[in-house]
């Protein structure tokens, strides 16, 4: 039951004991109704202010998406349908600038091909990133190629240069190295040969110089090796056959020396003994062993004497028999037995 009906019922239920609250009742029945009409002014102000916010709503959602049908969403829903259309408006925004983009990028990396229509934006962005790819990595190849055969021409020119005898047309950089390496090992093997060369013509001069007796023969200066490693040989030989012959010569010579010292020793032996045995018939005495040492003593004796020698010097050395000992082995055989020497 409404309100408007239980006041009526309650109007007909009236008495006259309620008399006095009559007043009370129309004063608050006025009350109400300027509330209501108050509060009826805001809400149809607030329908219009919905219905205008609603139908802004609309022409927002039609103005992104003409075909939507207004099935009296309320505001909340139209709201969020506008958000989701501004949403898919701007993806689809976002979608088509990329797309253009992409294709603008495609005609500027691949003019001489069309733009593929068949895949996403994704899969058309995935798919210049791999040829790009691609083509760096064959332009890297191309260029690792082209250095490569830049590099192996240098080397070719480079080895052409060093090598003096012809070369064949066409020849790699393994066959040109091996024709260098034979043409570095034939200039070895002739410097080798100069070189040795020198060596065998020094070793004939040292021998021709040493024993120039001998007749070596010296090849001229285009001997080969072979030729004065064959005359060295003869050299050698004659050397040692020289100095053969001369060892035997000296071996004689010696032999013949001691010989003749031999029989000189004896012949003097003899002579001596002989003056000897005459000297002991004739009464003679025989000179002293070591004559010139006792000479030398009896000298020694008469500086003493004199004075010439001082006494503590003899005292030093031990007395006047190792003085006379130590101040003979000073003098020189030559001296010992010199004629001029005072005790002499």
């Amino acid at each position: 039951m409404s309100a408007i009906i239980a006041l009526r019922n309650a109007i007909e239920l009236l008495k006259i004991s309620d008399l006095d609250q009559v007043p009370i009742i129309l004063e608050a029945l006025k009350n109400k109704h300027k509330f209501l009409k108050t509060e009826a002014v805001k809400t149809e102000k607030s329908h219009k202010q919905s219905d205008t916010t609603r139908i802004n709503i609309l022409k927002k959602i039609h103005k992104i998406e003409p075909s939507f049908e207004d099935t009296q969403q309320s505001e909340a829903e139209l709201n969020k349908c506008l958000e989701d259309f501004k949403k898919i408006s701007i993806e689809k925004l976002t979608h088509t600038r990329k797309r253009v983009s992409l294709e603008k990028k495609w005609d500027d990396k691949f003019s001489n091909e069309p733009c593929p229509t068949d895949m996403t934006n994704e899969q058309l962005e995935e798919h210049m990133k791999s040829i790009l790819i691609e083509n760096k990595k064959k332009l890297a190849d191309d260029k690792k190629i082209l250095n490569k055969r830049i590099s192996e021409q240098n080397n070719i020119d480079k080895l052409s240069k060093q090598i003096t005898e012809p070369i064949p047309p066409g020849s790699t950089i393994e066959q040109l190295k091996n024709i260098l390496k034979l043409q570095k090992q034939s200039a070895l093997n002739a410097k080798r040969a100069e070189s040795n060369c020198d060596k065998l013509r020094k070793m004939l001069n040292e021998i021709n110089i040493k024993y120039p007796d001998i007749n070596v023969q010296i090849p001229p200066h285009t001997a080969t090796v072979t030729d004065l490693e064959t005359a060295l040989k003869q050299a050698r030989e004659l050397r040692e056959n020289k100095k053969k012959s001369d060892l035997s010569a000296e071996k004689e010579r010696k032999s013949k020396e001691r010989e003749t010292k031999k029989q000189s020793a004896i012949a003097a032996k003899e002579s001596l003994k002989n003056k000897k045995l005459a000297d002991k018939v004739d009464g003679e005495k025989t000179p002293p062993k070591n004559a010139p040492f006792q000479r030398f003593c009896k000298h020694i004796g008469i500086l003493i004497e004199n004075g010439s020698i001082d006494s503590s010097d003899i005292d030093k050395l031990g007395g006047k028999g190792k003085y006379n000992s130590a101040k003979w082995k000073e003098l020189s055989t030559e001296q010992k037995t010199s004629q001029d020497a005072p005790w002499n």
